[in-house]
């Protein structure tokens, strides 16, 4: 309804109070203007006209619409009371029409000055700035849409630096990353993006460079597009958010922020980027370190050597890779690869090639763990612990293709375990029941005393079995040596002993000796023997041992002790120097 104006109607429904029918009775309306005293309508007495089917309409003096907040009330006898409020608003065309005349025509004669007025006004930051409005969306809009045009200045010019018109806003950097366009003029056709923009002076620094200077004669386009191609070399390489807490900036400007060649120094500012873009991945630098401290939901963190403490969050279907870590986390099924655990807990996991320092790996659910391909990181005898958590009722441990130790603690009735690899299982004290499969070669130690019931699936048996047999020869091998080797005493041949004497008589006398004799013949020869008395050796059998004459044998006719020559029947040829023979 216009506000303080005759001639205007408002209406109300009526309903019958004991039946809710139409009420067609008498109906007076009473006036209520910015929630002053009620009153009855003073045209005809507030009197109202039925206009059919319970439909009364009052027409108010211009006095009785002369508020911001109008009311009126229908009240009938036996009829539920109704109250219409209403808004007024100034009459546009009225009052435009009553201005006071400056120069321009009678608006309501001439309404095309009007729409000329409107379409001709100053887009201004100040004055045309709620958030939706025409002007606003006009200013901030996209690559058709001009925010500023005029002449530049005459002086001040450079191929990087245009000085756009003094009226100009005086506000710095309020053009950056927009794009000028020259439309006449030196340099007209040619474009380029403001890098930076001084309020003072009016100067934007462009790029690229325009090739030449403009001037008074260059007329200007600033167009709204949001360009940040000068900014970053490399943008959002890999379709990551860039990361770098030890050299990067903080800064969410996207484009600008958080590309490969200009990282952001915080998770915080990353993961508000990655947002606006819709982007998944965190690519972080080596030596970065942060906490979480929101949801990551299905992200992922790449990288080497860094460093995230999980900050309690929850990370469903995320995937981290290359990280150190530490901390609590929530939920379940998401995937680290290729980290460094610290002290971590949680209700579950999947773990692929990881590394475990000497700390607890503690268990708050019951989704169960997943460690595939992970070593311990631990030097000497210590190892991780596997923490099944007290009292968080039955969950799972499977260990596939383990190597080091591994210490299982709080393991309880319904928890199992299967443990796959090498190394060094130890049962805590404090487990008290359970199930453990363990596969592999494995050192045991059960400090529960059987109360975890182990179901081996390895060689462990056999290998028991072994150092029964090693322990019982250790135990017999001693009283079979004589001065530290194994005695060799033969005190029978076919239970006689007087044979295995015989025997050992027949061996003493043999004597074995080597041919020491470059020119011997087949049937003399210079031995190795240290004998000096003649015919020592005579009608004795020499039978070769190696060389050609391997095996064959001779009689010993004379032997001479000053040079040790043996003359013997003839051989088939003559030994060569340095065979082996023996004398018997």
């Amino acid at each position: 309804m216009r506000k303080n104006t005759a001639s205007q109607t408002i209406g109300g429904q009526m309903v019958t109070a004991s039946d809710g029918s139409v009420f067609t009775g008498a109906v007076t309306a009473y006036v209520t203007v910015d929630a002053g005293t009620q009153a009855i309508g003073s045209v005809g007495s507030g009197v109202c006209t039925h206009e059919g089917n319970g439909y009364h309409t009052y027409a108010p003096a211009q006095a009785e619409t002369n508020g911001d907040l109008l009311g009126f009330t229908f009240i009938g006898t036996g009829a539920v009371p109704a109250t219409v409020q209403v808004f007024t608003t100034g009459n546009l065309l009225l009052d435009v029409n009553d201005e006071v005349d400056t120069g321009i025509s009678d608006f309501w004669t001439t309404p095309g000055t009007l729409v000329d007025l409107v379409w001709d006004e100053v887009n201004t930051t100040g004055a045309h700035n709620v958030n939706n409005s025409t002007g606003k969306q006009l200013r901030e809009g996209t690559a058709s849409i001009v925010i500023s045009s005029d002449t530049c200045q005459a002086t001040g010019q450079t191929t990087t630096n245009v000085r756009l018109a003094a009226s100009e806003n005086s506000t710095d950097n309020v053009y950056r990353h927009k794009r000028i366009v020259i439309v006449a003029g030196t340099n007209v056709g040619f474009d380029a993006i403001v890098s930076s923009y001084a309020g003072t002076g009016k100067d934007c620094t462009i790029t690229p460079a325009f090739p030449a200077a403009c001037d008074n004669t260059s007329e200007y386009e600033i167009v709204g597009a949001i360009v940040h191609t000068a900014t970053s070399a490399l943008g959002y390489q890999n379709g990551s958010v860039w990361i770098d807490t030890v050299g990067g900036v903080a800064g969410t400007e996207l484009y600008v922020n958080g590309t490969a060649d200009n990282p952001v120094d915080s998770i915080a500012d990353a993961k508000t980027i990655a947002d606006m873009l819709n982007i998944k991945v965190f690519h972080t630098l080596p030596g970065s370190s942060y906490t979480l401290a929101t949801t990551f939901d299905s992200y992922e963190f790449i990288g080497a050597v860094y460093t995230i403490a999980l900050g309690g969050q929850s990370i469903v279907g995320a995937k981290i890779v290359g990280a150190t870590l530490s901390g609590t986390f929530t939920d379940t099924n998401a995937i680290w690869e290729d980290c460094i655990i610290n002290a971590v807990t949680g209700p579950g996991i999947t773990m692929r090639r990881c590394f475990f320092n000497e700390v607890t790996l503690t268990n708050n659910g019951t989704a169960g763990w997943f460690l595939n391909d992970c070593r311990s990181r631990v030097a000497g005898t210590g190892s991780p612990n596997f923490d099944f958590g007290a009292a968080v009722g039955a969950s799972g441990l499977s260990v596939r293709d383990y190597s080091g130790g591994i210490e299982i603690e709080n393991m309880a009735t319904g928890d199992t375990a299967s443990i796959e690899g090498q190394g060094a299982i130890t049962i805590n004290a404090n487990c008290t029941a359970g199930t453990l499969a363990r596969r592999g070669n494995w050192d045991y130690n059960d400090n529960a005393s059987g109360a975890v019931t182990v179901v081996p699936d390895d060689e462990s048996a056999g290998i028991a079995a072994i150092e029964v047999d090693t322990d019982n020869i250790q135990t017999r091998i001693p009283a079979a040596l004589v001065s530290g080797r194994m005695s060799s005493d033969m005190v029978a041949i076919s239970g006689d002993t007087t044979a295995a004497d015989n025997l050992e008589e027949g061996a003493t006398g043999l004597v074995p000796l080597t041919v020491n004799d470059a020119g011997a013949s087949t049937t003399a020869f210079i031995c190795s023997s240290s004998e000096a008395t003649d015919d020592h050796f005579n009608g004795r059998i020499v039978t070769f041992t190696t060389g050609a004459l391997a095996g064959q044998s001779t009689d010993i006719t004379d032997y001479t002790g000053a040079t040790k020559t043996l003359t013997v029947t003839a051989l088939t040829e003559a030994p060569a120097n340095g065979v082996g023979f023996v004398i018997s």
